[in-house]
């Protein structure tokens, strides 16, 4: 419901996120804190959350550093 109630383009942006975590990683769970959407891994804890800003999407990876491979940049 949170991803269809956001405004315009976001929506769509929203909507890829879920549909990649969704199909990525079995059995992830979701929850809406703080106004933004959660996803995790009983047992791991919430892994990604994204909050819908004026002109962007921004995406949050809790332990970031032990992504495989490393984000750019890093």
């Amino acid at each position: 419901a949170y991803i269809a109630a956001m405004p315009e383009w976001k929506r769509a942006v929203g909507e890829r996120i879920d549909a990649l975590v969704t199909r990525e990683v079995p059995h992830v769970q979701k929850a809406v804190r703080w106004n933004s959407p959660f996803y995790g891994v009983e047992g791991q804890g919430w892994f990604l959350s994204f909050h819908v800003l004026t002109r962007y999407v921004k995406v949050t990876f809790f332990n970031g550093v032990a992504l495989e491979p490393p984000p750019p940049g890093r």
